[in-house]
């Protein structure tokens, strides 16, 4: 595991404590990038890659208000941006994460073209090491979702090193299913989330339009379209670790 004396580079941003962690320690062919849509605390490693979602309109509102911009392009100095080579950073708004997800795919050798390529956020990492004693608060009831109270607690959980003893045994690494009936306490299907959690601002018919359009392409993925739709249950946050050649199918 890492020692605290590995911690080489620390320093103050904008009136917050953002930490850069340079590990000496260099591990094989891995590469998780980190998705940040504001400024917060930051995790660089050989591994961990913090983004900035969102680069193209980084000086328009967001869910979060509006960030100065002077403030903000000094924060996307330092790490890397979405909107550069392909890339479809303008739909941040509306695609989420998903504009970092497509970055990698279409500029993989900007990444150092690992043998695995994972994905996760700027507060939200994969606990790799679940020997350890975890938290007694989770984000959601019965769920799987730890909160730490800083990163300094986080970084023994999230050692990238045990991330490799689990690709040996499975294919990839995803998020635990929930099942959304924790928090409906009623029977609940993911379609309906979807309709409730907009609060008026989802056309229902957009989902409708999503399993047509998705199983215009891929029918195959006709009894996965169904179980979705009429289950309670998903996966969180676009949350992974794949290997290159399972990345780039998906």
């Amino acid at each position: 595991s890492y020692d605290r004396n590995d911690i080489i580079n620390r320093h103050l941003f904008s009136d917050k404590f953002l930490l850069d962690f340079f590990w000496i320690k260099e591990l094989p062919s891995l590469k998780i990038l980190l998705a940040y849509h504001k400024l917060a605390e930051l995790l660089r490693t050989c591994v961990y890659q913090p983004i900035l979602a969102g680069s193209a309109i980084s000086h328009a509102e967001s869910k979060d208000g509006v960030v100065n911009p002077l403030t903000m392009d000094l924060f996307a100095r330092k790490i890397q941006r979405d909107d550069v080579g392909d890339n479809i950073s303008e739909k941040n708004r509306t695609l989420n994460e998903l504009t970092c997800i497509y970055w990698a795919w279409k500029n993989y050798d900007k990444i150092g073209n690992p043998a695995f390529f994972g994905f996760g956020h700027y507060r939200r990492f994969f606990i790799f090491d679940d020997s350890l004693p975890l938290p007694n608060k989770t984000w959601l009831p019965n769920g799987s979702t730890y909160c730490f109270s800083n990163m300094q607690e986080a970084l023994p959980y999230i050692n990238e090193e045990y991330c490799f003893k689990l690709l040996k045994d499975y294919d990839c690494l995803v998020t635990k299913m929930y099942d959304d009936i924790y928090t409906s306490k009623k029977k609940t299907t993911m379609k309906l989330s979807y309709v409730l959690h907009g609060q008026g601002e989802l056309d229902p018919e957009l989902y409708d339009l999503m399993e047509k359009l998705v199983l215009s392409k891929y029918p195959d993925y006709r009894e996965e379209v169904d179980f979705f739709k009429t289950s309670s249950r998903h996966y969180f946050c676009n949350m992974f670790v794949f290997p290159k050649i399972l990345f780039f199918k998906y």
